[in-house]
């Protein structure tokens, strides 16, 4: 918002949060949709749309800050073993990766809550009512929280611009485009 500010482009802004293979579907209300996966670069259900990648980011296992994992810089899937989760609904990009880590270690993760609320999460993970998977560049350290690393699957998610290849030819919507890559890279 603040690079357009003075420009001709006018942005409006709407907030969903919604399953990975509901992005798309988004496309055809909106000029550009800005959305996300853990699965891959492109969310599934957008073949046929413009898709440019703006960001990779980690997300990193939430723990409370007197939990015994706490103390280790990084984490693998075979110290989740055995952990309970304040989790997002299935189908949302962040619970592929523990169904990863289920997969790596062959054993099932006891998922407490399904939230979508990034804040209620750090709440609940800083009274120990589970561990949570944060996304690194957009989660504001918690006081009662602390994220770490998780190595041995993939454990990031790409942040994608979605538009219709019509939407896309226009010279406003690749200008935001544009200005939300060089984000990205910034945040690289």
């Amino acid at each position: 918002m603040e690079r357009l500010r003075g420009s001709p482009i006018t942005i409006e802004v709407q907030d969903f949060d919604l399953a990975e293979e509901g992005f798309a579907a988004r496309t055809l209300d909106h000029d550009l949709v800005i959305a996300h996966s853990a699965a891959g670069d492109v969310p599934s259900g957008a073949e046929g749309l413009v898709a440019r990648v703006l960001a990779h980011e980690p997300l990193d296992v939430a723990l409370p800050i007197g939990h015994l994992l706490a103390a280790k810089a990084e984490l693998s899937p075979e110290d989740l073993v055995g952990t309970s989760w304040i989790a997002v609904p299935q189908g949302f990009p962040f619970d592929s990766v523990l169904l990863a880590i289920e997969a790596v270690t062959g054993s099932p993760l006891h998922r407490r809550l399904r939230l979508i609320d990034n804040r209620l999460v750090e709440s609940f993970v800083a009274v120990g009512e589970g561990l949570a998977l944060l996304p690194r560049f957009t989660t504001r350290p918690h006081p009662g929280t602390v994220l770490r690393p998780l190595r041995g699957v993939n454990a990031r998610r790409a942040l994608v611009a979605l538009a219709r290849p019509d939407h896309y030819a226009r010279r406003a919507v690749r200008a935001v485009v544009g200005h939300l890559e060089q984000i990205g890279r910034e945040l690289a």
